[in-house]
């Protein structure tokens, strides 16, 4: 499951992001010196239903995100950040960040600009040294060493570049590089959504703006967790909302940080999962389990929409909607999967 971590200044709201995202299934850790509360995302599937009712599952198991927060840290522009929460934000999947304003999204913006130049200063501090060792290992080090250390200085001289020019390290390097930089678990190679808290007099004006930069959604943290469902939309309904904080979080997360959703079904359930777009299906067996991509034969692959028209596999393959695929296959938003391996 894919974890996110919130960030963002003590006074942004992040307590009450997540508690509106997650509810009150909160989960308490000790990670070192680091205290973090974790809850679940749980994302809306629409097909799950339509595919249960097809194969009868006793089932249903939505694709989910683990929210992490951690109350006693916070990624401020004035004060200097844990190196051990900072540790902690480098083992995660993708950042939240959440920031707070009055309605007006271009001082919302100007804080997640000055936030995100926090996270290319903590990287530059962990790229300099790292610089600096391979500097001595390319000036002494074994001679077969000395290639891939010349490649690794040049990378992390082009990122260096990118980071002290504004520019998203996504934007400028291929795939393969940024896998090569994965050891250092540099946060501005991370997916980022972003959260924005207004007051409640701003929630309906603000929920129908749209912000230019293609990775924020706006979302406003005024639902009341303990409300019944019915009074916590007439709570909405009442300041012109249309719909909840989860809701929206769901939709922006998956959305900013690029996933998509796959489906699989047995006897017992039909499980929906997350994975990022542009993966292949062998990706997507190891996302269902290791043992899957490790015995990878085949997958027969059809759309959620495609499935339930036919009815059946057996109809599918009838009509000739069912493909069969290997592992470089490109899985698509909403594809039913069927992955065969050697026994």
């Amino acid at each position: 499951m894919s974890t996110i971590a919130l960030v963002g200044e003590f006074d942004a709201g992040i307590e009450s992001i997540f508690t509106a995202a997650v509810g009150r299934r909160i989960v308490h850790h000790s990670l070192g010196r680091v205290d973090v509360q974790s809850g679940t995302l749980q994302l809306s599937n629409s097909a799950l239903h339509s595919i249960q009712s097809i194969f009868s599952a006793s089932r249903l198991v939505p694709s989910e995100f683990t929210l992490w927060h951690t109350p006693s840290h916070a990624l401020s522009t004035i004060t200097p950040s844990s190196p051990e929460w900072v540790g902690f934000l480098r083992t995660t999947d993708a950042l939240l960040i959440v920031v707070a304003c009055d309605g007006n999204l271009e001082t919302a913006t100007e804080q997640v600009s000055s936030l995100k130049t926090e996270l290319a200063l903590l990287d530059l501090g962990v790229i300099e040294p790292a610089q600096h060792r391979l500097r001595k290992k390319l000036e002494s080090g074994p001679r077969n060493e000395r290639r891939a250390s010349g490649n690794q200085i040049d990378l992390l001289d082009q990122v260096t570049h990118a980071l002290e020019s504004d520019h998203h390290i996504g934007d400028t390097l291929e795939p393969h590089e940024l896998a090569s930089l994965r050891g250092y678990g540099l946060l501005t190679t991370k997916p980022t959504a972003v959260a924005v808290n207004v007051p409640d007099e701003a929630a309906a004006t603000t929920e129908t703006k749209r912000s230019d930069a293609d990775l924020i959604s706006w979302c406003v943290s005024l639902d009341l967790p303990d409300l019944p469902s019915d009074d916590s939309a007439a709570f909405r309904a009442d300041l012109g909302m249309t719909s909840s904080t989860a809701f929206r979080l769901r939709r922006g997360v998956q959305g900013a940080l690029n996933f998509i959703v796959f489906y699989t079904e047995n006897s017992s359930s039909v499980n929906a999962w997350n994975l990022a777009r542009g993966k292949s299906a062998l990706d997507a067996a190891r996302s269902i389990h290791s043992d899957l991509a490790d015995s990878f034969v085949r997958a027969d692959v059809a759309s959620a929409s495609k499935l339930v028209e036919a009815g059946s596999w057996t109809r599918l393959r009838e009509i000739g909607e069912l493909k069969s695929v290997g592992r470089d296959y490109i899985v698509e938003n909403c594809d039913v999967i069927q992955v065969h391996f050697s026994r």
